[in-house]
């Protein structure tokens, strides 16, 4: 089932679930309680697709693939290294990503697999972990390289800058999510693939993990990951973003989010 969030005429955002050509409105909340109605809106009568889920908490992991180590020069990590993102960060689907002022050389891209928290979690197992996630969904982000010496935590800094994380198009409520394609593209081109059984970390070990150190609130976003990078001509992976460049991520089963990028003007 694919859950999105949306707007029609009347500017009042709805849970919905996708149909060939409609809409279903949820009724009630479906990190609650809830089910389908019959109130049905065509396609040309949405407005905007909002992200799927307006989280309480944004919460990440650094590396949770073989290659990504290598990319970052670092031991391939025993437990997943998370750190957390301000909420303001995220954005939806066709909305501009923001270089803000001054970082327009020194921003790069990555993409995951985020996950959607159903119903809190404090100390779950990898069992209750799998029971406690709604569903599933691509992601965009871009980060900035953060001076170590500088106040708060370097991952949390550079990757909480206002609009700077787009997820969606869709929430897939599907169960299975242990071979899932994860493709990005920039300005066309694929340049970046990876699939979930190549995780080192499957979705519920991070889940449970992440639980250990922190309750976690229905709502809760969790990215996976990024994915590694495709090889440029130098044989070595190149995640730089420039103004006017359009980014993409497409999930099997949750469908395909592009976004513009946007700098601020010096």
């Amino acid at each position: 089932m694919k859950i999105l969030r949306f707007m029609t005429t009347g500017n009042r955002p709805m849970y919905g679930v996708w149909e060939e050509d409609a809409v279903r409105v949820i009724a009630g909340d479906p990190f609650g309680i809830w089910g389908i109605s019959d109130t049905r809106f065509r396609l040309e009568q949405i407005t905007l697709i909002l992200p799927p889920v307006d989280p309480p908490n944004i919460v990440g992991v650094g590396i949770n693939f073989e290659a990504g180590a290598e990319e970052f020069g670092v031991p391939i990590p025993e437990h997943p290294p998370i750190h957390w993102q301000s909420t303001t960060s995220l954005t939806g689907r066709d909305r501009p990503l923001i270089i803000p002022r001054g970082l327009k050389d020194s921003a790069t891209y990555q993409v995951h697999l985020a996950l959607a928290i159903r119903s809190q979690l404090y100390e779950a197992s990898e069992a209750e972990a799998a029971k406690g996630i709604l569903g599933y969904t691509g992601a965009i982000t871009i980060s900035f390289p953060t001076d170590p010496s500088e106040d708060g935590p370097a991952w949390t800094r550079g990757r909480s800058y206002d609009s700077t994380t787009s997820i969606g198009p869709f929430l897939q409520t599907k169960q299975e999510r242990d071979d899932l394609n994860i493709r990005c593209r920039l300005n066309g081109t694929e340049v970046a693939f990876g699939k979930s059984s190549d995780f080192l970390f499957s979705c519920e070990k991070i889940v449970s993990e992440i639980s250990h150190r922190h309750t976690l609130r229905p709502g809760t976003l969790i990215l996976t990951g990024p994915i590694p990078g495709v090889e440029t001509d130098n044989g070595k992976p190149s995640s730089q973003v420039h103004e006017g460049d359009i980014l993409e991520v497409e999930v099997d089963g949750a469908g395909r989010l592009s976004n513009p990028v946007v700098a601020v003007d010096e």
